[in-house]
């Protein structure tokens, strides 16, 4: 039977590469856990928008107004929110009752280097249906 020297028998340094092997995939952990709570933040903005958005069209019945306060909310919350006026819009339903819907493109902020620019995109939408304050 073949003896095992010493030397390959002792555990030294084990735990040290067991430390390494476990290091990339706790950062790709935490990448992962970074870009869920950036979503989660661009959700809570374009409904923060869309609260904005219906607020303003109830005091002034004015769309422009509107879309311009919706805009400000989103412009403020960070460089991977970007509002999308086409898929924004102010729909009257009846005479007073209405629904102001936003609409945000999340962008994937750890993949602009590894997509060079052409970042893939989250499309949000938020709706809110109010009437009009006479």
């Amino acid at each position: 039977m073949y003896r095992i020297p010493k030397k390959l028998k002792s555990e030294k340094g084990s735990a040290a590469i067991e430390f390494l092997g476990m290091v990339p995939l706790v950062l790709l952990l935490m990448v992962a856990l970074w870009q869920f709570f950036a979503g989660a933040y661009a959700f809570i903005v374009t409904q923060s928008a869309a609260n904005e958005a219906a607020k303003v069209y109830a005091m002034t019945e004015n769309t422009a107004e509107a879309t311009s306060a919706a805009r400000e909310i989103v412009s403020v919350a960070g460089d991977s929110i970007l509002f999308n006026a086409s898929r924004t819009s102010i729909n009257t339903s009846s005479e007073r009752q209405f629904s102001a819907n936003v609409g945000v493109d999340f962008e994937l902020s750890f993949l602009k280097k590894l997509f060079k620019g052409n970042t893939p995109k989250i499309p949000l939408d938020a709706e809110v249906s109010s009437r009009v304050i006479k």
